[in-house]
């Protein structure tokens, strides 16, 4: 019976065994506490699962190292190399990211959103952080200054520290656990605000008017999706927001500005010429302005579309 539950090697650690290990954490609590850093064959004999060392690739026994010749290497369906990160979050990573939802319950990572949107979660961050990681590990792509890979690497002592090696692993593992809440909580939101987006835009009076209930991430998924929204209104603190759509999302064109005559107008001036009794104000730039309630918001919105043609 296995006297070590999980083992990576010892000595300078890089960004894949350091993430690998803190999926395992957050998909099983009982990881940490029973977790060796060592190259002893004795020891990787003793532990049920062994990644990034030992030189055996064979996930039905729980060995996951990667470090072998190219023809016998572990790989992607696409053909690009796994490091140990990308096998330990393919196999291991949705239990992770239940666990991170059930045991934290934080505010952004819930667990029933978590659980209706896990395999499109675990597939956003697959492909937008944990194959970052693969292809650095692997040669594929440089760690430039200041990414996750470089971050990870400067825990590891440098010639100027004395302490614990375990210990800065250890540390390691923490920022690593932290970025993948992070993360998590993220590409989480970006999926329930594109579907809050397209629902909204589905209710719509008029396709090129988006109606939504708060400030939410929207510009992307109008892009992505290709829907005809001109302008988005929402609710913001006291006032509701007109917003013009930008060309391509975080641009600084609008598909149709909002009218010339409104430009850089405030309170009474911008309600005499727009003809919107709670009118607020209109941006110089006219990709913004705001009205007093959501009728006054819609107003501006059609107004705008008629003065535009």
């Amino acid at each position: 019976m296995a006297t070590i539950r999980a083992l990576t090697h010892s000595g300078y650690f890089h960004a894949d065994e350091v993430t690998a290990f803190a999926i395992l954490c957050a998909a099983d609590a009982g990881v940490a506490g029973s977790f060796v850093r060592s190259r002893s064959a004795e020891l990787i004999a003793q532990a049920a699962l062994v990644f990034d060392v030992g030189g055996v690739y064979a996930p039905e026994q729980g060995r996951y190292d990667h470090h072998m010749p190219a023809d016998r290497a572990p790989k992607r369906d696409d053909g690009h190399l796994y490091s140990s990160a990308g096998l330990i979050w393919r196999d291991f990573g949705r239990s992770a990211l239940r666990n991170m939802a059930d045991r934290s319950r934080i505010d952004g990572l819930k667990p029933d959103d978590v659980n209706a949107n896990i395999e499109e979660l675990w597939s956003r961050m697959d492909h937008g952080f944990i194959r970052q990681i693969d292809r650095v590990d692997t040669g594929e792509e440089k760690a430039s200054p200041l990414s996750y890979a470089d971050q990870i690497d400067t825990f590891n002592p440098n010639w100027t520290e004395d302490g614990d090696p375990d210990g800065h692993f250890q540390a390691a593992a923490g920022f690593a656990a932290d970025t993948l809440r992070r993360v998590a909580k993220r590409e989480l939101a970006h999926i329930l605000s594109r579907n809050l987006v397209l629902e909204a835009h589905a209710a719509g009076a008029d396709p090129r008017i988006l109606e939504l209930p708060s400030s939410v991430p929207w510009q992307g998924v109008v892009h992505e999706c290709r829907l005809p929204v001109v302008y988005a209104i929402y609710r913001r603190e006291t006032d509701w927001m007109i917003v013009a759509m930008p060309g391509t999302p975080g641009g600084f064109d609008q598909r149709v500005p909002l009218p010339l005559e409104w430009a850089g107008l405030r309170d009474a001036e911008v309600q005499k010429a727009s003809g919107v009794p709670d009118a607020v104000f209109v941006h110089a730039a006219r990709f913004c302005g705001a009205a007093g309630s959501k009728e006054g918001a819609l107003s501006m919105a059609r107004k705008a579309l008629e003065a535009a043609g």
